[in-house]
This record gives C-alpha cells, structure tokens and sequence, in this order.
C-alpha cells in the first residue's frame, strides 16, 4: 500500500512531487475506487442551542468525512431590534475538535480565529463576501428571521477549492467517533437595540459532507489494525488563537507596539491578524455590536528579534497581501450598523482588512493539502507594530498556523506539529 507508512512524517524535510505532465495507466481515472459522496445525509441537531452554553456533535466513524457546516436560525426580531453582518461567526465564542481516541486532548479555537481562517482560505472575493453573506446578514427591521450557515474550520473541513480541494478523512480508521464542541457567546455579540434579546436559537444543525465507499473492503482499516508498525498521515494546517491584552491609543498618530507569544514549537507557516475597537467589540447605550468590523491599520511591521521580517509603510501591507498570495489582499466588505438603540436603524458599507504575514511561497491557508517548507523561529516570541485611525481602546485577535500532521495507527490518531 503506497498510502501506508512504517515511519512517522517528518515535517521539516521536503515531500515528493509527482510527475503531473502525462497521464498513465495510474491516474487516467478520477479515482480508483468508487465512492459515493453526499451532502446532509448526516445532521445532527447540537445538544444546547442556548447562548452562552456548549453542545457537542459526535459523527460516527463509518464515512469518508469532509466538510462540517452549522446551519441555525433565530427568532424573528422585535421592535428596536439589530443583528449583525456575519452572526453566524460572531455568536461562537470557541470551536474544538477530538478526533476519535487521540493522543491530544480537544484542540480549540476561537470564533475571531475561525472567521479569519475561513476568509483567507477563499480564493476570491466573490467567494468571501459570499461566505460573509451567508453567515448572517444585517437586520436592522422587525418581524425577519435571521437564518446564517457557516463552514466550521476542522483538519478535514477548509473553504480551499485550489485543485479540488482537500481529500476527505477516512473515519472508518478510528475506533472512536469524531466529537466537534461549539462554545457559543451570550446574544449581547451580535444583538443592538432596546429590544428583548431572546437566550436560545431555534435551530441549530451540524450538516456534514461525506463519502462511502461502494465495496466497504477497500477500506485500509483492516490492512491497519493487522499491522500494528504501520500508520496513515493525514496532512493540514494547525491553527491556534491568540489575544494580546487590550491597549488603548490616546493619539492615533503613534505606533502601537504589541508582543505576539505562546507560539508552540513547530514550523509556522503564516500569522493572521485582526485589530477591533471596543465600540464595535463591547458598545454601550444598547448600540449595535460590529464584532468583525476591524480597522485599518497602516505603517506595519513584523520583528523578530529586533530584525524586520514585514515592514510596510502606509498601505504596503494590503499591496503585499494581494501580490503574493492566492488569497488576495485579505478584503471583506463588512455592513457597520450606525449608533442607534431605538427604530429607523441604518448601515453603511465598511472596508474591512484581514492581515495575513505568511512565511510560505503559496499561501498557506488556501493551499492546505501540503505541507509548507517554512523554517522553524528559535524565539517564541515577536513584536508587531501598527497605526489605527483613531483614539479608543482596541483589541487584538491574532491567529498562528502551522504544519500539522494526523497520524492513524491501531485506531488511533495521533497529531504532531513538529
């Protein structure tokens, strides 16, 4: 079996690239086993569909298993009432993940790392805005029911679409059932208004995308569990949430300076960042959160050890971000709702900037199939420096990836990042 391996991946060496130029007796079929793949076969309503609570799903281990979706529904809104863009995202305080019997406990992020991930892994702006879109469009009138899907960022569900996206994982393999755990905020994140905020959802659904194989016995299971030495890997992009503590900026016209730490002891393959003031994080007066609204920020630089690994004056960032990316600049075009508690509510359109330092020659995050040759920082720690446009108090949401590896062996995954 060519896919089965005695020996564990070594993330810092160079992999193989295979001769894509001619066709052979190998690879003039799109596969060389029939599967079956569907959509929504599996659902799977979440245990809690309260604000401020955490439910689980547990996706039995007998599919091919790819993309993981939550679909949910809220209330019709009441008088003086707003929700805001992209609520689908801002409602998730934390997402985690366990991947059967493992030898890691739940891996967690945040709902900020999710957005982030999720936008830099779209390709186009076409396909952010519409991932926007869907995950939950401003409200500002009575009597509409919210509705918002999201993509849930996992090892085996990204919004990658560059050459035909990510293989699916082969959940036969484990012997335990996956687990996903949705954490989510209190419903003061995404409401405005004087409105009565409602404390649960109506719906809330785990959907996935999976794939079953016609002859179950060309599964590698048994081929797995017979060999004890043997395993299979299963490549992606590990990410990990960070959040500074908050700085407030009296003159918008200094450099803030910020430490980005706890970087875990693997090959960092990119940093994404994104900078929101407190008066659209946490308003008062009952005005309208604007949770993804973050700011522009301009002069950026990166250091490491006092050496420049970005330097960027004005808007150098967003120019480079655009050239040397698939991902583009890191534009959303967000929906602010403007300060208001009581009826008619309005909103203006906003720019909207996901910086993104990648360390990799493609971007990573849109290109998660293989493994980035980056080098592997002695420091843990690094200093960021920027401008906001304005006086207030901010918050930084950063999100660290790296490459990562799930090893299957005995029907058990075992996760690496070094």
């Amino acid at each position: 079996m060519e896919f089965l391996s005695d020996k564990r991946t070594i993330l810092s060496n160079p992999g193989e690239k295979r001769n894509n130029l001619y066709y052979n007796v190998q690879n003039t079929t799109v596969s060389e086993v029939e599967v079956g793949y569907n959509l929504g076969r599996f659902r799977q309503s979440l245990s809690s569909s309260r604000f401020n609570s955490v439910s689980q799903v547990i996706i039995p281990n007998q599919s091919f298993l790819g993309d993981c979706f939550l679909s949910l529904e809220l209330p019709a809104t009441v008088a003086d009432q707003t929700i805001c863009r992209g609520w689908g995202y801002s409602c998730i305080r934390n997402i985690s993940y366990l991947a059967g019997s493992s030898n890691v406990s739940l891996m967690s992020i945040n709902g900020q790392s999710a957005f982030q991930q999720i936008m830099l892994q779209c390709e186009t702006e076409e396909k952010k805005s519409e991932y926007l879109r869907l995950g939950g469009q401003v409200i500002l009138t009575a009597g509409v029911i919210p509705k918002a899907v999201i993509q849930l960022p996992l090892p085996w569900s990204t919004a990658c679409s560059v050459d035909g996206g990510k293989k699916l994982i082969d959940t036969n393999l484990l012997n335990q059932p996956i687990t996903i755990q949705i954490e989510f905020d209190t419903s003061a994140k995404i409401y405005g208004g004087n409105g009565a905020r409602p404390d649960q959802f109506t719906r809330v659904e785990c959907i996935t995308r999976q794939g079953d194989l016609s002859n179950k016995a060309l599964s590698l299971r048994n081929t797995l569990m017979a060999n004890e030495k043997l395993m299979l890997g299963y490549p992606f992009i590990h990410s990990q949430s960070y959040a500074p503590p908050r700085f407030t900026v009296v003159n918008p016209n200094d450099v803030t300076s910020i430490t980005l730490q706890s970087f875990i002891n693997a090959d960092i393959v990119g940093i994404s960042i994104g900078v929101i003031a407190d008066t659209s994080l946490n308003p008062t007066g009952n005005n309208s959160p604007s949770p993804l609204n973050y700011v522009d920020l301009t002069d950026v630089r990166l250091l490491f050890n006092g050496q420049t690994v970005y330097d960027c004056p004005g808007d150098l960032m967003k120019l480079a971000n655009a050239k040397y990316s698939k991902a583009g600049s890191g534009f959303v075009l967000n929906d602010v709702i403007q300060n208001g508690a009581i009826a008619p509510f309005t909103s203006n359109p906003v720019d909207t900037y996901i910086y993104c330092f990648d360390m990799a020659v493609i971007r990573s995050l849109c290109f998660d199939k293989e493994y980035q040759n980056t080098p592997r920082l002695p420091s843990q720690v690094l200093e960021l420096e920027f401008k906001v446009p304005a006086a207030d108090t901010y918050t930084c949401y950063a999100t660290y990836y790296y490459n990562g590896i799930m090893e299957i062996s005995q029907g058990q995954s075992n996760i690496y990042f070094n």
